[in-house]
C-alpha cells in the first residue's frame, strides 16, 4: 500500500491507495473538467433575460382591501406592457425590479401604482 501526503484547506491529509493502483492527481485530472463546466455554468445561463423599458401603470379599486388595487394596477400594467412590447413582455412575475406603491383614497378606496422593467425569458440553445 502506498502512502501519500496531500495539502488540503491548510491541513495534511494522508491518503492511502492499494497496491496496482495509483494516485490521482485532482489538480491535473479533473481540474480542466472543473474549470470548464465552472465557466459554463457561470457564462451562460440556462435562461436569458430579454428587457425593456420600466413602466408604471395607476390602478384604483373601491373596496377594504387593498390586493384589490394592486391586482387592478397589475392588470393596467399587463394591458401598458402588451401594449408597447407585446404580451411576451407582459409577465408580472418575469419582469425585474418590480414595485408596488399604494395611497388610501378616503374611507373605502385605494389608488396604486405598479412599476417594473417588463422582461421575456428566452432559452438557450447549447450546441
Amino acid at each position: 500500500m502506498q502512502v501519500a501526503t496531500l495539502q488540503h484547506l491548510g491541513k495534511r491529509l494522508a491518503v492511502a491507495s492499494a497496491p496496482g493502483r495509483r494516485f490521482i492527481d485532482m489538480k491535473t485530472q479533473f481540474g480542466p473538467a472543473v474549470a470548464l463546466m465552472t465557466l459554463m455554468t457561470w457564462a451562460v445561463p440556462a435562461l436569458a433575460q430579454d428587457c425593456k423599458a420600466e413602466i408604471t401603470a395607476m390602478g384604483s379599486q373601491a373596496g377594504p382591501a387593498q390586493s384589490d388595487a394592486e391586482r387592478v394596477a397589475r392588470v393596467y400594467w399587463r394591458d401598458a406592457v402588451s401594449r408597447a412590447y407585446g404580451s411576451a413582455y407582459a409577465d408580472w412575475d418575469a419582469s425585474r425590479d418590480t414595485k408596488m406603491e399604494c395611497l388610501k383614497q378616503g374611507e373605502d378606496a385605494y389608488l396604486c401604482w405598479a412599476t417594473a422593467t417588463p422582461c421575456r425569458a428566452e432559452r438557450l440553445q447549447i450546441e
